[in-house]
């Protein structure tokens, strides 16, 4: 399992420990989200930006489902079928997959 994190709040008047902890997730614009690993470090960092961002956890078929349709990673290439299953593989590994939700056909970069 893992945690899907939305940043629901913007940039002004964030301390500087917060925006920190934001970065280190790759939340830097509101209402962008990440995936990262459901162990107690993830959720030490969560609970430091709990006024600031939103989370819960998510199982695999979600992952999956919602990488192809929003997916983003840090380079310039869409997620297709093959590669969110390589995306998903890679995620067990501590990896972070970025998403905003912006439009319908979103493409990759961090």
């Amino acid at each position: 399992m893992v945690y899907l994190v939305v940043r629901m709040k913007g940039t002004v008047n964030v301390p500087r420990w917060a925006n920190l902890t934001l970065d280190n997730l790759h939340l830097t614009k509101k209402f962008r989200a990440t995936i990262i690993p459901e162990n107690e470090q993830s959720l030490g960092m969560l609970r430091k930006i709990k006024e600031l961002v939103s989370w819960t956890s998510v199982d695999n078929d979600f992952i999956k489902e919602f990488i192809e349709k929003k997916g983003r990673i840090s380079s310039s290439r869409l997620v297709t079928t093959t590669n969110a299953e390589n995306v998903e593989r890679n995620n067990n590994n501590n990896d972070s997959i970025i998403t905003e939700n912006k439009s319908q056909n979103v493409d990759l970069s961090k």
